[in-house]
Order: structure tokens, then sequence, then C-alpha cells
């Protein structure tokens, strides 16, 4: 015990203060992620807030129940997605287009105008 050095400090507290920092942060993220607003940051995302379609960017929207009428699969994001558009659309400007996987759809408006 005489080789101990009393400093004040509370290791313990600290590293109580920091997980509660952490787990905080993390249950923010959790919240945002669950209520759909965001997508995890650390994983790669098929519904990102933005992508890139026929050369043009397309921000997301809305969350959508199904694929619109008349719509098709048009090609895929980079994390493996499906777009879906009216039939020609990449060849074209569409204004709107979906995105899914899974049981996740949602709109895509595009950026700066035809």
């Amino acid at each position: 015990m005489a080789d101990q050095v009393m400093t004040g400090r509370h290791p313990s507290r600290t590293l109580l203060a920091l997980s509660a920092a952490f787990i905080a942060v993390l249950a923010t993220v959790a919240v945002a992620v669950e209520t759909g607003q965001e997508s995890w940051p650390l994983v790669g995302s098929v519904t990102t807030g933005r992508i890139d379609f026929a050369g043009r960017a397309y921000e997301r929207g809305d969350r959508a129940e199904e694929i619109q009428d008349g719509f098709v699969r048009v090609g895929t994001t980079t994390h493996g997605g499906d777009i879906y558009g009216e039939p020609g659309a990449s060849t074209s400007t569409p204004v709107l287009i979906q995105v899914t996987q899974d049981d996740d759809i949602y709109w895509y408006g595009l950026v700066g105008g035809p």
C-alpha cells in the first residue's frame, strides 16, 4: 500500500462517465435509425440519403408502401438495392425513382431539376 500514490482521481468514475456518454450516443443513433430518419453511419446502407443514378444525383424522400404502378427495375445501387422507375428511366432523366431492398422502399427525387 505504501507504493500506491493517491492522486484524488477516480478512474472508475471516469470510465463510467465515458461509458454512459457512449451508450447515450448509440441509443440516439438507434432511435434515429428505427424511426427512419437516418441510416447506420458505419454500415453501407442500400437506402442512403443520396444516390447517383443515370449520371444524376437523387435525394431520399419518404417511405413508400409499394412500388409505383408501371415502374420497372432500371438499375441497382452500389450497395445492392434495386432502383425502380418508368420504363426507359436509365436512358432519360426521371424526376422520381424508388429504391428498395427487402421490405424497405423509398422515394428519391432528382436534385437540381431535369
